[in-house]
């Protein structure tokens, strides 16, 4: 058993700070509250940011475990008006970063919605099919959207 959370540590540790730059005061969204939402969460509070974690009904424990273990705050989407958890928690603007764990094609297109024009989206969660996440409405702003696929056989840090 040892050794099991190495992969998705590094994972996490890949998305959110490798080819994510997080800045301190960053208004950061994480979707996903799963191993390596939660890693991800643990490495981007270091960076000084301020982190909601976003899950669905199924994922109340997580989200329970995200409190434990020190998220501020926490929202499920079906229970919670997320749009507007985002306004009030970043004094009317959306995010500045946002980091999409879950995998979910949903998730993923209220992601984009939820970026602040010149923020940055990172897709860290793997979609168990093919997807289409660019809808007109998340669009309307130039963002970054990154892409984080941790290899541990590729030796390059890109």
């Amino acid at each position: 058993m040892r050794g099991a959370l190495s992969v998705p540590l590094a994972e996490a540790a890949h998305g959110a700070t490798v080819r994510t730059e997080i800045l301190p005061g960053d208004q950061i969204m994480l979707f996903g509250p799963g191993p390596i939402g939660l890693l991800a969460f643990q490495i981007v509070r270091l960076e000084d940011g301020s982190v909601v974690v976003i899950g669905t009904e199924k994922d109340g424990l997580m989200l329970e475990v995200a409190r434990k273990v020190g998220a501020p705050r926490t929202v499920n989407v079906d229970r919670e008006d997320l749009k507007q958890i985002v306004m009030d928690s970043s004094q009317g603007y959306v995010a500045d970063v946002v980091l999409e764990c879950s995998g979910a094609q949903a998730a993923a297109q209220m992601c984009l919605d939820l970026v602040r024009k010149g923020g940055k989206y990172t897709q860290m969660g793997l979609f168990g099919k093919p997807v289409s996440i660019i809808s007109k409405h998340g669009m309307r702003v130039p963002k970054t959207i990154i892409l984080s696929l941790y290899n541990p056989e590729d030796k390059s840090s890109g």
